[in-house]
């Protein structure tokens, strides 16, 4: 929407006007087309704004797709993610009363501090607390767009190529042989088991090392148990709300991202 200025810790007062009305086209075109589908039942017009963003850019971007979504398939969900502010204060009174919309909150552990297990099961019965006071003081139906069962984010490539978030991943991460290229062959597929870390390199570290690719650290011998506790923690809390989508349907490596793998 416009550039940000990292020395002032702010954008602009005017944002782009060229890309947002070109996004907004995107949503009229894409409901227009899409409306008689009986495999779609809503839209999100953006995953995650940046929660630097202007909150004020932010609601009229989401009012401005939502009376275009009400014209072109009214029947559809108008879906808004939180843009990580999922707080009463934040959204008090926006859209109060309009039918047929819903928040989208993303919840993760992957990025917590290292602790024990117990710390993971607590925070994962805690976030019911926030979804329910969501729904309750502000009208506003609450869904899970994403979650999964991580408590780490050794997973490759999880915050970029060859890359990671600073400070990041805090614990020791497991390596697993890389998988095979599922779509032919494919050049540097899989990687060299003779090779060390490869450029490009971001800020951080995560990629395949000596023909090994990273992924969670297992939780010892009560992995299973584990995960299975901290899932029906998710299921219980999440029930707070109208719903929920696991993050990701299939990975290759990792059962703690991957639906298939993990029920």
């Amino acid at each position: 929407l416009a550039p940000y200025d990292n020395a002032k810790g702010a954008y602009p007062p005017e944002m782009n006007k060229t890309a947002y009305d070109r996004s907004l086209d995107v949503i009229r075109k894409l409901a227009e087309r899409h409306r008689g589908d009986a495999t779609v039942w809503g839209v999100e017009p953006v995953n995650e704004p940046w929660q630097m963003y202007p909150t004020e850019w932010i609601k009229q971007f989401y009012w401005d797709a939502y009376h275009i979504t009400r014209e072109a398939a009214k029947d559809w969900k108008f879906v808004m993610h939180d843009s990580f502010r999922g707080y009463p204060a934040e959204w008090w009174g926006f859209m109060k009363g309009c039918p047929n919309k819903a928040m989208d909150s993303h919840i993760y552990q992957a990025w917590a501090n290292p602790m024990i297990a117990k710390g993971f099961f607590d925070a994962a019965c805690g976030m019911a607390g926030g979804l329910r006071t969501m729904e309750e003081q502000l009208d506003m139906p609450m869904i899970v767009g994403e979650w999964s069962l991580a408590t780490d984010n050794c997973a490759m490539w999880l915050n970029g190529l060859n890359d990671n978030l600073p400070g990041y991943p805090k614990v020791s991460c497991a390596m697993v042989p890389c998988p095979e290229p599922y779509m032919g062959e494919q050049p540097g597929a899989p990687p060299d088991a003779e090779a060390p870390l490869q450029g490009p390199y971001g800020t951080g570290v995560s990629g395949p090392m000596f023909g090994k690719c990273p992924v969670g650290m297992p939780w010892g011998t009560q992995e299973n148990e584990t995960m299975s506790r901290l899932a029906n923690r998710y299921f219980k809390s999440f029930s707070a709300g109208h719903g929920w989508f696991f993050w990701n349907f299939r990975t290759e490596l990792e059962p703690r991202w991957s639906y298939l793998e993990a029920r």
